[in-house]
């Protein structure tokens, strides 16, 4: 498609019409983040002012409630009832907000709505309770009143209550402030906002809303402190002494910051005469809260009441609290009308930019019609002129009628148009000549050419086989975990990998150029230097492939050292001669570190290793000869003595004597489970139903059991001792508990794929589903030892078995309904030779 001149010059001009446009776009689009940021900000006051008001509202009326019981002023009980619509209202309209406006952090908002509605009912039961206190006040009961009181606030719900305002209140401020910070962020990052002076208005904001959470702390603190006086007084515990100093201090401390900021930002006769006012008033009630507690120390209860009553009168405490709440609802006016400005202001200033840009657009346009007039139909000119001058060749002549370069370029044309017509003559003269050793010349040209291209083809493929090859090295280098790095034989950084910023903390920026002390601790710079002295001593055969690895301390940029594990080679010029270095490290002080801990877990094993089997001989030689003797001896005052011992007295000696075997059965029971998994034996294929039928013959059950195989058993790698004794012991409880004639015992397996499950199950008592647990315990049984000889380690030792061979075991069972017990062994077990000790 062909443009005409004047449709290019159009063409032309429409980038920067477009460029216009888009400049428009990009000033007008920040402007309404910062409107909507206005916005949630409202929304946020609004949410942050009915939070602050149900947090001192709430603590005016429990305050109120023990001031009546304390007093029995009607005065203070109005002022318990107006708190109280006071803190409802503040509830709902907390609740209405959160709900209307959730703000941009709405994720959160389900678990607030659910806090809010939990605090209400909370604040429901503490309402009732402080209804009931007054009552029983009235009645006459002050004891029982402040009790009751005591209770709702130290335990639930009065607590929840005071936990979840903890909780909620300063989350609803830190959003507020969050707000604040977004909106001044906006503000100072756009230039119009700058001019316009709206950070001073956004600063402004963050003081009212800082001036509003202090008013708000005081009431609250101060109403703390007062409720805990009255409480001091009719109760004397010692332990509100302490809260009260804390919270007399803290509300101190709001009123100081509250005055400090209010003065800094309004330093009006006004506001100083309200926090003079506000702060004799607290001296006051401080003067008054002294007086009352000496008094209460001395025991003079009504008294102290009465000093109370004098510095802190319901009608003082109503001015104060009724300015806090005008100056707070003040300060809320104040944020609401900054915020309504900056608004106000930024939606007009993008009017202003609106205007401003269609009036650029309006003179951008009129500039192009006019400069398409006074440029383009002069060139138009010149076009068709120079068409006409080179189809004909004779002489052509446009007129001159400007005085300016668009004239000078026509007389220029005409000069050109007059020496070309002069010059062709003399061109047509030179043509002849020239062609005969233009000829030649192209013939050399020709040949000079084609070897040229050959050189440029070869030239090329070497270049990009070079790209390419430097391209991959360094996608390997840059995107590779460990660090990769190049230096000269001075260990100077030439090339360091992004991963150093991981592995050492510098920017690859930073690592060039370091020199080596600052690279590596110097014990490892003498080992580093000694291994490339050894290697550049044995670098005879200029081996390109050899490679070194070596362990190195370096310092990272915070100061601290890591090991590395560093594999390096020569870089080498062209006749293979060394002229540095190049590598990989890797960090590995993690595995240094585990590998010292394990040498020293290792030492440890073996040291309680060497204490097992000094406990164990103990165990053998010092606790068994004793026991042998006490056995020995009842069997002889038994054999020697029979006649002259009576029933009982034989009976006795029986008993020690069954008693020295039994204890004789344990130890000999605690060193068998002491071995299992510290002596180990080889592993290896052992047929199960030998294992089985030898630990029948073993075991000898009465006629009355009758134990089979469910087929075939398979072929386990096991220790072949090991897995005897759990079938010795599973089979021979099935059978020592056996409670009828008929006892079955029956032992099968399941093939579960990677494990055989294998299972002894009995049609005996059974086992209660509570002891089932516990059975597998150390020393644990079901019947009395006196009842069923047993040490209470057989299914101890069957668990730890089956677990050192990788496999569990269960029991499942009814009582009444006989036993299984069930365990697994692995299919894929490594076979191990000899014996070993752990």
């Amino acid at each position: 498609m062909r443009f005409s001149l004047k449709s290019k010059f159009y063409l032309l001009a429409l980038p920067a019409l477009l460029i216009v446009l888009a400049m428009l776009v990009l000033l007008a689009l920040p402007q309404r983040s910062v409107v909507e940021d206005t916005w949630r900000i409202r929304e946020g006051l609004e949410q942050v002012l009915q939070a602050e008001s149900f947090a001192r509202h709430f603590e005016h009326q429990v305050r109120q409630c023990a001031a009546f019981i304390a007093t029995g002023s009607a005065e203070h009980e109005r002022m318990f009832e107006d708190a109280r619509k006071e803190v409802n209202a503040a509830l709902a309209g907390w609740m209405s907000a959160k709900t209307a406006n959730p703000g941009a952090e709405s994720a959160g908002r389900a678990q607030e709505i659910k806090s809010l509605e939990a605090m209400k009912d909370a604040y429901e039961e503490v309402n009732a309770d402080c209804d009931r206190a007054i009552a029983v006040a009235k009645s006459g009961s002050s004891a029982q009143a402040v009790a009751l009181l005591e209770d709702t606030l130290d335990a639930p719900p009065g607590s929840t209550v005071l936990q979840l305002v903890d909780e909620l209140l300063p989350d609803e401020e830190t959003r507020l402030v969050t707000y604040l910070d977004n909106l001044d962020g906006a503000v100072r990052s756009l230039v119009l906002e700058r001019m316009l002076g709206l950070a001073k208005r956004v600063a402004e904001m963050r003081s009212h809303a800082l001036q509003s959470e202090l008013a708000v702390r005081f009431a609250r603190d101060s109403n703390r402190w007062i409720r805990g006086l009255y409480l001091y007084v009719l109760t004397g515990r010692t332990a509100y002494e302490g809260e009260l100093a804390r919270d007399r201090r803290m509300a101190a401390e709001a009123l100081g910051e509250w005055a400090a900021q209010a003065r800094l930002t309004s330093p009006v006769e006004s506001t100083v005469t309200l926090f003079e006012d506000i702060d004799d008033r607290f001296l006051g009630a401080g003067a008054a809260a002294r007086s009352a507690i000496d008094l209460a120390k001395a025991g003079d209860t009504a008294g102290a009441l009465a000093a109370l009553q004098s510095g802190i009168d319901p009608v003082t405490q109503s001015q104060v609290t009724e300015a806090i709440d005008a100056e707070v609802e003040r300060q809320g006016e104040a944020l609401e009308a900054d915020a309504g400005y900056i608004s106000s202001t930024v939606v007009r200033s993008v009017w202003g930019v609106g205007f401003i840009g269609f009036l650029a657009l309006i003179v951008v346009l009129a500039g192009g019609f006019m400069m398409s007039r006074t440029m383009v139909d002069p060139v138009v000119k010149l076009r068709d002129a120079a068409r006409e001058f080179g189809e004909t060749g004779g002489e052509t002549r446009v007129e001159v009628k400007r005085n300016d370069e668009m004239g000078d370029l026509t007389a220029a044309f005409n000069e050109m148009a007059a020496a070309r017509v002069a010059a062709e003559g003399e061109l047509r003269e030179a043509h002849d000549h020239l062609e005969v050793r233009v000829r030649e010349r192209t013939r050399e040209l020709a040949d000079a050419n084609e070897e040229l291209r050959a050189q440029m083809e070869e030239r090329e493929r070497a270049e990009h086989a070079l790209q390419d090859s430097e391209e991959r090295y360094r996608f390997l280098a840059d995107n590779v975990n460990d660090y990769a790095f190049i230096m000269d034989l001075s260990f100077s950084t030439t090339y360091s990998s992004p991963s150093v910023v991981r592995l050492l903390g510098f920017t690859p920026e930073e690592q060039l150029g370091r020199g080596a002390s600052s690279l590596m601790t110097p014990e490892s710079l003498m080992n580093v230097s000694g291994v490339l002295a050894d290697e550049l001593e044995r670098d005879t055969d200029r081996d390109p492939d050899r490679m070194r690895t070596v362990e190195v301390d370096a310092y990272r940029k915070d100061g601290t050292t890591v090991v590395l594990e560093v594999v390096v080679s020569f870089v080498r010029d062209d006749a293979g001669s060394p002229v540095g270095l190049y590598g990989l490290a890797r960090d590995i002080t993690e595995r240094k570190e585990a590998e010292r801990r394990l040498e020293e877990l290792n030492e440890e094993l073996l040291s309680i290793n060497r204490e097992l089997d000094e406990f164990a001989y103990v165990v053998s030689h010092d606790l068994k000869a004793p026991l042998r003797g006490i056995g020995s001896l009842a069997t002889w005052l038994h054999t020697d003595y029979s006649e002259v011992l009576d029933q009982e007295g034989g009976r006795q000696l029986e008993l020690l004597l069954d008693r020295a075997k039994r204890m004789e059965s344990l130890i000999e029971s605690v060193l068998e489970y002491s071995r299992v998994g510290r002596i180990r034996e080889s592993r290896e294929p052992v047929d199960l139903n030998d294992v089985v039928r030898a630990a029948v013959e073993m075991i000898g059950p009465p006629p009355g059991v009758k134990v089979t195989m469910a087929g075939s058993l398979p072929s386990v790698v096991c220790e072949r001792m090991r897995m005897s004794q759990v079938f010795q012991n599973l089979i021979g409880n099935a059978v020592k508990f056996m409670d009828r004639p008929d006892g079955e015992v029956t032992v099968s397996y399941t093939d579960e794929g990677t494990a055989w499950r294998l299972a002894v199950a009995d049609n005996g008592p059974g086992i209660d589903p509570k002891y089932q647990e516990t059975i597998f315990g150390i020393f644990q049984t079901i019947s009395p030892r006196d009842e069923v000889e047993g040490t209470g380690l057989g299914l101890t030792l069957v668990k730890k078995i089956v677990e050192m061979h990788g496999g569990r075991v269960w029991v499942e069972s009814e009582v009444g309904e006989g036993a299984t017990f069930y365990f697994t062994i692995p299919k894929r077990m490594g076979i191990e030779g000899g014996t070993d000790e752990e």
